[in-house]
């Protein structure tokens, strides 16, 4: 369980971002916030990752409050999920708590769910980075490409989706495989730290899927990288 005692809550919906019961951002149709997030409109540019309404919002109500406990439809897509963190670290929000359940009629002060930090823009020091990408799973192994089959370092993914799906066991095999590679035995990167991005339209819920097949194999913190 983690403690969420005064945290700031967040509410991602199929149209809407909340802050607590006040909807401050109305999203647009799914197709569109696959490529531009939640939209133009609220961004100084399409492109930027800083939503303004839920700055502005922000700046009234966050009050000296550095964690949010964020519930996310399962549908949003990983380019609106990185705008919202982005958008919360930019306005001094340092720790984010993605809950496993549903919103109730008050906030908890305990929730399951999953612990993250601050959107990365930089090269992640740790020795793992994960991609979904639309033929699977790509993954660098210390800044080298893992090859195909989980071996070498040739192009192209690491774990190939069967059957249109993502493999979630063959990726947990694949990092299990990777943590004992002499590799990730002689550096002092952390092996239980996963730095984590995707397609901008990658679906929360295979993200989650991702972040639990990490925790099953023993990489329990992790970190999501900003796609360039």
């Amino acid at each position: 369980m983690l403690s969420v005692a005064n945290a700031i809550e967040i509410r991602v919906t199929e149209r809407h971002v909340l802050l607590g019961q006040t909807a401050v951002v109305s999203l647009p149709p799914l197709e569109v916030m696959k490529v531009d997030g939640t939209g133009a409109k609220v961004k100084r540019t399409a492109n930027d990752l800083h939503i303004l309404p839920l700055a502005d919002e922000l700046e009234r109500k966050r009050a000296n409050r550095n964690t949010a406990l964020l519930y996310v439809d399962a549908n949003t897509p990983f380019r609106v999920l990185i705008e919202v963190l982005f958008t919360l670290g930019q306005s001094g929000v340092e720790r984010f708590v993605l809950a496993a359940s549903s919103p109730g009629p008050s906030q908890p002060e305990t929730v399951k769910g999953w612990l993250t930090f601050a959107p990365s823009k930089e090269n992640p020091p740790g020795v793992f980075l994960v991609l979904l990408v639309n033929y699977g799973f790509a993954i660098k192994l210390l800044g080298r490409n893992v090859g195909p089959g989980c071996a070498g370092n040739d192009p192209g993914v690491a774990v190939a989706k069967v059957d249109g799906h993502y493999d979630y066991a063959g990726f947990s095999r694949c990092i299990t495989s990777l943590r004992s590679s002499p590799e990730a035995l002689a550096t002092n990167a952390d092996a239980s730290l996963a730095y984590l991005t995707a397609n901008p339209g990658t679906p929360y819920s295979e993200l989650i899927s991702t972040i639990e097949a990490l925790h099953q194999v023993g990489v329990s913190a992790f970190h999501f990288r900003v796609p360039r």
